[in-house]
């Protein structure tokens, strides 16, 4: 087995509630029981480790080519979603994207702050089901690496964070009103 693969086999068991990007949704029981629409400005100095995924050349310039979102969880390790890459979504393959990057620190992504960094791997969790939607996630290796000090801490083996029905936040520059009306701002 491969470091990436190693890595990756670390990963995500512990990154998979970390994936998405910038505006919060609380970590209430009444947020569970809707759709994630809507939620509160957050900032990156707060969540430096969320980061937006982008392809300006497939996706404008509008909103800096942000498709997805990301978690930071090494210095050079991104966990995302799946169905981020796939074709449907894409409309290509994620190896031929000259310019995917990932985003950080960047509140406003009509703006050029904080750093965009290259993606230099892509990989998709061979058992992603886009009817079941199970096993949504892909890691992305950087071509260089992001400030040690912005990776999402991991949560160690028992932590409750694991058991059934914990409770977490999400992060996104996702639909703010249910209607196809996406957020430029982050956090």
């Amino acid at each position: 087995m491969n470091t990436f693969a190693r890595l990756l086999s670390t990963v995500i068991v512990s990154s998979v509630t970390a994936a998405g990007a910038l505006v919060a949704v609380p970590a209430t029981a009444s947020a569970l029981d809707r759709d994630v629409i809507g939620g509160q400005t957050a900032r990156t100095a707060d969540h430096p480790w969320v980061v937006a995924v982008s392809s300006r050349r497939l996706f404008g310039n509008l909103r800096s080519g942000q498709f997805c979102g990301g978690a930071v969880v090494s210095p050079r390790t991104v966990v995302t979603a799946a169905h981020c890459f796939d074709r449907d979504t894409l409309g290509a393959d994620p190896a031929r994207l000259p310019d995917l990057r990932v985003i950080a620190g960047r509140d406003d992504l009509r703006t050029r702050a904080g750093q965009e960094v290259a993606v230099s791997e892509v990989w998709v969790n061979p058992q992603y089901s886009r009817r079941t939607t199970s096993g949504d996630i892909a890691v992305l290796r950087l071509a260089r690496s992001l400030p040690a000090d912005i990776a999402i801490p991991l949560a160690s083996a028992g932590d409750p964070a694991y058991e059934a029905g914990a409770v977490a936040g999400v992060f996104g520059w996702g639909d703010v009103r249910g209607n196809g009306s996406y957020s430029s701002r982050s956090p």
